[in-house]
């Protein structure tokens, strides 16, 4: 029997060739793939809206970042493998300019934390003695703390968050001054207060009859006066000081019979109060104020004066 037929020779090693070609170009794409995606997040990471972020990603990493996406994009084409080699550099440079970035955000949130913090207890301290009734411009301390609080304040605007936090621990500072003089004031406030009733006390045992004390105020913590007179015409005067010092003035009496009423008044003083005076610096008429306690003083000039109780 006869036969006839076509048959067609393929070498394998062209076949081998041309799945190697095929598989080199799916490979290919498969690379400018992952280029183009490594690409699209530099673009995202350099294109943030945040600008508290970018303010503080670091030009160079963007500078670089931007360069090496711009280098693989024009070799996408003609070499996809270098194009992926580079964008994977972009990508690295940009992510390390956000790393940075966002460990500086954290720092920048934080000390804005810190000095809000900082400037709302000035503000708070402050608030407390105003509310108790001081006066800013009679007390310099109080003057200062508010100084502060204004620059500080000004430094939160324009987000010096470091500087507003160590002005308002300056203007802390003061009010923490104004509070240990305060409280130094009200302790021997307190003690003036004492020494004016145990001096009552022991000129109304003595039979003087008394006006009503006092207070006649200056920065310094003013002083309070006290006036009792005896049914002879004889008066006695004192002046009581925030630290302990009293001034007395006698009248009406002849030769130097007041030194008697003197001693007796300091002794009763020191007896009714359980305090220990000094050695009295007497002078005589014709002189400067007679007073027990320290050197005589220099008042300042009056400022008012109300009752003293």
């Amino acid at each position: 029997m006869s036969s006839y037929g076509t048959y067609t020779l393929r070498l394998r090693r062209e076949r081998l060739e041309q799945l190697r070609r095929e598989q080199e170009q799916r490979r290919k794409e498969q690379v400018c793939q992952k280029a183009r995606r490594l690409l699209e997040g530099v673009r995202q990471a350099l294109g943030r809206s945040d600008h508290h972020l970018m303010q503080h990603f670091g030009q160079a990493a963007q500078d670089e970042a931007r360069r090496l996406a711009g280098q693989a994009e024009r070799q996408l084409q003609s070499d996809p493998d270098r194009a992926l080699q580079l964008a994977r550099r972009s990508m690295a440079a940009g992510q390390r300019g956000l790393a940075e970035a966002s460990a500086k955000v954290a720092a920048w949130s934080r000390q804005k934390a810190e000095a809000q913090e900082a400037v709302a207890l000035l503000k708070l301290s402050l608030q407390g003695f105003f509310q108790d009734g001081c006066i800013e411009g009679e007390d310099p301390l109080l003057a200062d703390a508010a100084r502060h609080l204004a620059e500080a304040a000004a430094a939160m605007r324009r987000e010096d968050f470091r500087a507003a936090r160590a002005i308002a621990e300056r203007g802390q500072q003061a009010v923490g001054e104004a509070e240990k003089a305060r409280r130094t004031q009200q302790q021997r406030e307190a003690v003036r207060r004492e020494i004016v009733r145990g001096l009552r006390r022991v000129l109304l045992d003595m039979g003087f009859t008394l006006e009503r004390p006092q207070l006649e105020k200056d920065r310094g913590g003013g002083r309070v006066t006290m006036v009792g007179r005896l049914p002879s015409g004889r008066t006695a005067s004192f002046e009581i000081f925030l630290d302990g010092l009293v001034r007395y003035n006698f009248d009406g009496y002849e030769g130097r019979v007041c030194g008697k009423d003197e001693e007796a008044i300091r002794q009763g003083l020191e007896t009714v109060c359980d305090a220990e005076a000094t050695d009295p610096e007497v002078r005589w008429k014709k002189g400067p104020t007679l007073q027990i306690g320290r050197n005589e003083r220099d008042i300042p000039d009056d400022t008012g004066k109300q009752r003293y109780r």
